[in-house]
């Protein structure tokens, strides 16, 4: 038997046991109509097996043992309407046996699905027309593979936006060319060393430590220095990459951050705000996971900590967290790309940035978790979705000022909400955690462009757009904040 063989095997078995204790109800539930007679056990235990083998290794795990590259020629990407509980349920025992990889998270409206291609296609098919009332999918990228390719080749030729835009604003000076591409880790932190060459007196280069196969998280802080003393000022905190496939992310978090050093001096609002708050800016939390993007799998999402279970490696940091973890929401399935790990904050990339709040807790006024996609902007709870936080007003006004000057540079519409509201349950996140454990009360889940054209493969030409909108509402949303805590301290 040869080690692919063998690992499709052992990976069958796993996933059979798995979906049937945790994943299946013993009558079948969602999957079969009342009047369908349920099969053999056994024979349908052995279809399971073959299933879930089959697909998990269609999917792309080639290339997550860190051995060759995962190519994904003909996967596509579906989207379905779900309007009842069933077609959720049915979605998930899809995902959690590895016969569909979720682009977008499970919820009420449209969820979209990688699938591969081959009978994993039929066999999904299958699926979700025997689901009560049957799911209708449509196409929404025909060739996850072409995307990729294009995704990785500079950008040269603007391509238009879902509204049809074709501009590209750009950045002023030797900064325009970075953006006009993806980066590596070693480019991202080649670039911030360069940042804080250049602004020493605005710009300072830190650690939050270090990833599970010892790769050190970093970041840089932007404040001026000389205007007052450090444990008089409150923080900023903000981050990309905590899931490793979605790259527009740490894009457009440095692109924050050169705007706020670029425009400290020339614009007021934002030479006020490094005056009074010190910007704490980590590009990529999940730098593991970033790195196996790039080398080896373009659709890695979680970090790359072995598991309980050697051919399933990875555990999602952001269903990792303390509070209410996991509590619903979440997976405790180690093959699940929603993992929530043996215990809370068993990954170091949680735990490390736990760890950095909690240091400079009460004096953090406001955090922001970036990922993509779907164009959101949430705040808690994800896990508490039958109460909302004390302070929920002024959250989501604060949420919707921010969303209403990020639509008003290129018209790109985000909702504004509370995860439980806006998406479905998810517990083990770091955005609750935030607010009620480290008592930020801004505290953010923000979902990037776009809503599904491209989803995690957003062309470089959307870059300098998401970017510059991204910035319009984050500094709308800092003003609300510095304006809240000035009228309280008074």
């Amino acid at each position: 038997m040869t080690r692919n063989s063998s690992f499709t095997s052992l990976t069958g078995v796993c996933l059979t046991i798995l979906t049937l204790i945790a994943f299946v109800p013993p009558s079948f539930g969602f999957l079969v109509p009342p009047n369908v007679d349920i099969p053999n056990i056994e024979q349908w235990m052995r279809e399971v097996e073959e299933w879930a083998g089959e697909a998990w290794k269609a999917l792309g795990d080639n290339g997550a043992d860190g051995v060759g590259v995962a190519r994904f020629d003909d996967h596509q990407v579906w989207r379905v309407q779900v309007d009842a509980k069933a077609q959720l349920e049915a979605l998930q025992y899809l995902s959690e046996t590895g016969t569909i990889d979720l682009w977008s998270n499970l919820r009420y409206g449209p969820v979209d699905f990688r699938v591969a291609k081959g009978q994993g296609v039929e066999r999904v098919r299958k699926t979700l027309d025997i689901v009560v009332p049957p799911l209708q999918p449509a196409v929404l990228i025909e060739n996850v593979q072409a995307l990729i390719e294009a995704q990785n080749a500079p950008d040269i030729q603007p391509v238009a936006d879902e509204s049809g835009d074709q501009r590209v604003l750009g950045l002023v000076g030797i900064h325009d060319a970075y953006f006009r591409k993806y980066h590596t880790i070693e480019e991202i932190t080649e670039y911030y060393d360069s940042l804080a060459n250049t602004y020493p007196d605005l710009v300072e280069p830190f650690t939050v430590g270090k990833t599970y196969e010892g790769r050190e998280i970093r970041g840089i802080h932007i404040h001026n220095k000389n205007s007052s003393k450090l444990n008089e000022v409150k923080d900023f905190v903000f981050h990309g990459g905590i899931h490793a496939r979605e790259w527009i992310g740490p894009a457009v978090v440095t692109y924050i951050a050169t705007q706020l050093i670029l425009k400290n001096g020339e614009d007021q609002a934002v030479t006020d705000l490094l005056s009074k708050y010190r910007f704490s800016i980590i590009p990529v939390l999940n730098v593991d996971g970033y790195v196996f993007t790039h080398n080896n799998n373009r659709m890695w999402r979680k970090n790359r900590q072995p598991n309980s279970l050697p051919w399933c490696i990875g555990t999602d940091p952001n269903r990792n967290w303390g509070y209410k973890w996991g509590e619903g929401g979440a997976s405790g399935n180690p093959c699940s790309e929603a993992y929530q790990g043996p215990s809370a904050f068993s990954t170091p990339e949680a735990k490390n940035m736990a760890d950095y709040l909690k240091r400079r807790a009460p004096n953090v006024s406001l955090y922001i978790d970036f990922h993509a996609y779907s164009q959101l902007w949430m705040s808690p709870y994800g896990a508490d979705c039958d109460r909302l936080p004390e302070e929920h007003e002024k959250i989501q006004a604060a949420g919707e000022a921010a969303a209403s000057a990020l639509k008003a540079v290129h018209g790109t519409k985000f909702a504004v909400g509370p995860i439980c509201e806006i998406i479905y349950r998810a517990s083990g996140s770091s955005v609750d955690w935030a607010y009620a454990e480290a008592n930020v009360t801004y505290s953010y889940a923000v979902e990037l462009r776009d809503t599904g054209r491209y989803g995690f493969l957003l062309p470089p030409s959307l870059i300098v757009p998401s970017g510059e909108e991204t910035f319009a509402g984050f500094l709308a949303l800092a003003k609300h904040v510095a304006k809240d805590e000035e009228k309280m301290s008074s």
